[in-house]
């Protein structure tokens, strides 16, 4: 950045997920005046969710006259919302958003017109904000629904009639022309087996009554009701109501009517039905499994079982049910899965693991007789004999495989450290293995994390790390016409011995390409190197860069011989691929040869051109040509060659000789 400022700030992109980079800051004031930061580092994240959920199974699983209730399900945790309206282009409801990250959602939308067709679809996000909807799908809602009467007829109403304004009966004996005109007295209400879609209504009455339960979702409107269809009269009442709406208050009301149909009405209650899910979490808790006699194969197979339970359990309820109810649903299976991890068989690791090593990292392999994951324990030799014991553990803790390779970096070079690998099934099973040592290398010096920072076409910082203290040199060729130009080379050193580096070039040609070496001697006499291939300190769209032209030939047999030959080179970029030739040497000086093959446009870096037709014992020029996808071309110098000749019998060549010595017998000679 060329601007000069006090505050600075500098934006890397196209940076690599999950991978660490190495920073140093470099700043020039008005005077030329560099300053350098100490180098740091920072992580990239592994943040690769970049695909929206998928939504499937999209339905109306309930359908009343004035509501509705929307599932579907997600490969993904995600929000829930439904956008719904009775316009098929203009959708200008929507329920609120769920933000819970659910696979299961159920939305409940309500205050709906009778009769009436609604068009919805659904939108899920996930905690990325990848987003994703649902095509549009519609319903009908019910004509509106009748409410039954208080008291259901009863068959015997129409003898009973005018009853009602006979004298009251005494409480006790008394002349049988009274008739009861006292209504039952209600007590005990309870509502029991609440589900998402059911309920269970009990309570008790003082005399033997009938039983009718009205119930909806609005107080005092009740629009469904239900009687006991055993039309029985009874002191202990139980009405149960189906086809509810989940995650929905109903407000109720019970009433029983005794045999002479005095009624008695109960105060209003409530009740809230549960999630869809809820009734396999009541399953969860209520279940239980007989261990005895159970072992090997067996207990493993019930330990899966069990362990898929609890997953299920906390992957489909954890967002939607409180801590407390979750707790309690898992902990049967935690009971249960802790008794079954006695009896599971361990993997069993065969032989001593194999260790390959470095300066800086140790690589170790083992395998088990079952799938199992992959960890090793490690500690330096003095932490572990100070303990006895590991200070850290590395590995794949959730792949589960036979064969198993754990690398460990970071390590200090000429040291030995004590492991022990660990494999754990799925089921819990785990087997350790006896402490094992092994001793990492001798550190090696090497370059690393170079950097070229370009100030100007003609400047350029080369920066770099070794692992020992180094000098520090960069060499520099130009290329010319597309050849590496060797005698052009120039070097810029520095003999301190530094484990960071930092040479100034201050002599680069604007446009031209350039093979850069970075290289160094440290203190073992060891020289260190590494070749930057292509470098321009323009940023310019430059040709290709042609290199290691060969040649090859052959003589091809037939009644007229031919030469085939083979040209090849490489490209620093993908590009065509032509040879231009002639036979003999040019005489215009123009540098323009008069033949060429066809351009093959094929865009490649290894370039090879197969000509048959070259005469044999014949001086040739060539040229190599080299196009790139962005129109660049480059033409190599010309190079000369000369194709071989026809290998002459040991007869001709005797008979050569005479023809030498006796003119006379070159007329002899066919």
């Amino acid at each position: 950045n060329d601007n000069y400022n006090t505050n600075h700030s500098y934006d890397l992109s196209n940076l690599t997920l999950g991978t660490t980079y190495y920073v140093r800051i470099q700043n020039t004031d008005l005077n030329s005046n560099n300053s350098t930061s100490t180098l740091f580092s920072f992580t990239t994240t592994d943040s690769t969710d970049l695909v929206a959920p998928t939504i499937s199974n999209v339905t109306t699983s309930v359908i009343t006259d004035h509501a509705a209730i929307i599932v579907w399900s997600t490969n993904e945790g995600a929000s829930s919302q439904v956008f719904y309206g009775t316009n098929s282009s203009t959708l200008d409801l929507a329920s609120s958003v769920n933000t819970t990250s659910n696979l299961t959602h159920t939305v409940v939308i309500s205050e709906l017109g009778t009769s009436t067709v609604y068009y919805y679809y659904v939108k899920s996000v996930d905690s990325n904000e990848n987003t994703t909807t649902s095509t549009l799908k519609n319903f009908t809602t019910l004509e509106k629904l009748s409410t039954e009467s208080e008291v259901r007829l009863r068959e015997a109403i129409a003898n009973q009639a005018g009853r009602d304004s006979l004298p009251p009966r005494p409480p006790s004996g008394g002349s049988s022309n009274y008739i009861d005109s006292t209504p039952p007295t209600i007590n005990s209400i309870k509502v029991i087996n609440i589900g998402s879609k059911e309920a269970t209504i009990t309570w008790l009455s003082n005399e033997e009554s009938d039983s009718i339960a009205k119930y909806g979702i609005t107080k005092n409107e009740y629009l469904e009701s239900v009687t006991d269809v055993s039309r029985k009269l009874e002191k202990t009442h139980q009405i149960s109501l189906t086809e509810l709406i989940p995650q929905t208050t109903y407000h109720y009301q019970i009433t029983s009517a005794d045999s002479s149909h005095n009624v008695s009405k109960a105060s209003t209650g409530t009740f809230t039905t549960l999630s869809p899910t809820d009734d396999f979490i009541n399953n969860a808790v209520s279940s239980s499994i007989d261990l005895t006699d159970l072992e090997g194969a067996d207990a493993e197979n019930m330990f899966l079982t069990s362990l898929r339970n609890a997953a299920d359990l906390i992957k489909n309820m954890s967002s939607k049910v409180g801590l407390g109810v979750l707790d309690s649903a898992l902990s049967a299976q935690n009971t249960l899965m802790a008794e079954l991890s006695r009896l599971l068989p361990t993997p069993v690791v065969s032989g001593q693991p194999l260790v390959s090593v470095t300066s800086n990292s140790a690589t170790i392999a083992w395998n088990t007789d079952k799938e199992s994951n992959s960890l090793v324990s490690f500690s330096d030799e003095n932490t572990y004999a100070s303990s006895a014991l590991y200070d850290q553990t590395i590995g794949e803790a959730d792949k589960f495989v036979l064969n198993h390779l754990v690398e460990i970096k970071n390590l200090v070079p000429d040291t030995f450290y004590h492991y022990s690998v660990i494999s754990r099934t799925n089921t819990g099973a785990e087997t350790r293995s006896q402490d094992f040592n092994f001793k990492t290398s001798i550190e090696t010096n090497d370059i690393q994390n170079y950097n070229v920072n370009i100030l100007t076409p003609a400047e350029a910082i080369f920066s770099w790390q070794t692992n020992l203290p180094t000098e520090s040199s960069v060499s520099f060729i130009p290329y010319r016409n597309g050849v590496l130009d060797i005698e052009a080379k120039q070097t810029v050193s520095d003999k301190s011995l530094t484990i960071n580096h930092d040479i100034k070039i201050n002599s680069f040609e604007a446009g031209v390409v350039y093979d850069i070496e970075l290289s160094g001697l440290d203190l073992n006499g060891n020289i260190l190197s590494k070749a930057i291939k292509g470098f321009s300190s323009e940023k310019e769209n430059l040709p290709p860069i042609i290199s290691q032209i060969q040649t090859d030939s052959a003589i091809i047999p037939g009644e007229k011989e031919r030469i085939q030959v083979i040209i090849s080179w490489i490209t620093n970029e993908l590009s065509t691929s032509r040879v231009l030739y002639q036979k003999g040497f040019n005489k215009d000086n123009n540098n323009v040869l008069s033949d060429s093959t066809e351009i093959d446009s094929n865009y490649n870096k290894k370039h090879v051109v197969v000509i048959n037709d070259f005469d044999p014992g014949a001086v040739y020029q060539f040229q190599v040509e080299s196009i790139d996808s962005s129109g660049n071309s480059t033409i190599s110098k010309t190079i000369n060659m000369l194709t071989p000749q026809k290998e002459e019998s040991v007869f001709q060549v005797i008979f050569g000789s005479f023809q030498n010595m006796f003119s006379w017998v070159g007329k002899m000679r066919s």
